[in-house]
């Protein structure tokens, strides 16, 4: 069986390298980026099996990448577990389908947590 795929859109480099380390450990590959146009157009060009994403990214935000990806055939059921640093969770506009469960506080998770939610995520 293949390696599974996690691409990480964040713009914090050194969350990134963390991350990435951390699922490449776990037997997964990685795919980056760090800004949210980027990470749109690895997404649809790959197809990952996961997105990790940041909500609050320079360019555009998480929820802009979603809407993105949500209009493409492939990108409608990308997995996608939101990484954010506040509250926004209880901000989710209607146009994007997603439950709370898909969000992860930064401040609250570690990598334990991270990696039940990837497994859960990819066993779906």
């Amino acid at each position: 069986m293949d390696k599974h795929r996690i691409l990480i859109i964040d713009d914090a480099q050194d969350l990134v390298e963390a991350l990435e380390e951390m699922l490449q450990l776990k037997g997964y590959e990685t795919l980056t980026a760090h800004h949210g146009t980027a990470g749109v157009s690895l997404a649809l060009a790959e197809h990952p099996d996961l997105i990790i994403l940041d909500l609050r990214m320079p360019d555009i935000d998480g929820f802009e990448v979603i809407r993105q990806l949500r209009k493409d055939e492939w990108g409608r059921t990308a997995k996608i577990v939101i990484l954010t640093a506040s509250g926004e969770s209880d901000k989710i506009p209607q146009d994007i389908a997603l439950d709370r469960d898909d969000f992860l506080m930064k401040t609250e998770w570690g990598l334990d947590t991270l990696t039940t939610k990837i497994v859960e995520k990819l066993s779906t």
